[in-house]
């Protein structure tokens, strides 16, 4: 994988989580980058569970209520996953 690869798959998760908070559709999200919509829920979910657990001066990195929230929005895949 090229280094701007690597580079665009750790950050990726990040966007995710945001453009999701922010409204946009799941299939756009996973759309943009050239992803199915499982393999950009699997690649978000994996960095939000970490950064949900993840206590930075007693706050979580992300909180549950976030996560839930982009979880939802995912809809059909959070449930089969």
């Amino acid at each position: 994988m090229s280094a701007l690869g690597k580079w665009l798959r750790r950050w990726q998760p990040i966007a995710i989580h945001s453009v999701m908070l922010a409204g946009a559709r799941p299939e756009a999200v996973a759309g943009a980058p050239g992803n199915s919509l499982q393999v950009a829920f699997e690649r978000w979910r994996e960095w939000a569970v970490v950064q949900r657990d993840l206590i930075i001066g007693n706050k979580p990195a992300i909180t549950t209520e976030e996560y839930d929230a982009v979880e939802r929005r995912f809809g059909a895949w959070a449930v089969k996953l």
